[in-house]
């Protein structure tokens, strides 16, 4: 991705980083009958939250942060099931649903900064 300024960078941080959560939310909703599986997801609100900061998005990598933290956490279950399997399929959806929504948006104002870009270099905005 063209990455022409600080909030080009933490959309394109919040795409990778929602595009990763859907995966683990999905594997988590197919999993929702397997005994003993245990939901997973990624905690990056706080990392988005800190990525405000100029100074942190010049330090921290969106790759970094996948690979070495990992970024996925146990979803803690709020009751005990007979099989062990933590997913509560109606949570999870929702997350997804709400997940996808904020990708959504992201992706919208990526591709309006594009376009702002566009016109700015070429005086038309027809793609």
């Amino acid at each position: 991705m063209i990455r022409y300024d600080d909030t080009t960078r933490m959309l394109e941080a919040s795409l990778t980083l929602r595009s990763k959560r859907q995966d683990l939310l999905t594997s988590n909703i197919a999993n929702a009958d397997t005994p003993h599986y245990r939901a997973s997801d990624l905690g990056f609100e706080g990392f988005l939250k800190n990525a405000t900061d100029a100074d942190s998005l010049s330090n921290v990598e969106t790759a970094e942060f996948i690979d070495t933290n990992g970024g996925v956490t146990e979803v803690e279950a709020p009751f005990d099931t007979l099989d062990g399997n933590t997913v509560n399929r109606d949570a999870e959806i929702g997350k997804s649903a709400e997940n996808l929504q904020r990708f959504g948006v992201a992706l919208e104002t990526v591709r309006r900064k594009m376009g702002l870009l566009r016109y700015a270099i070429t005086g038309s905005d027809a793609a």
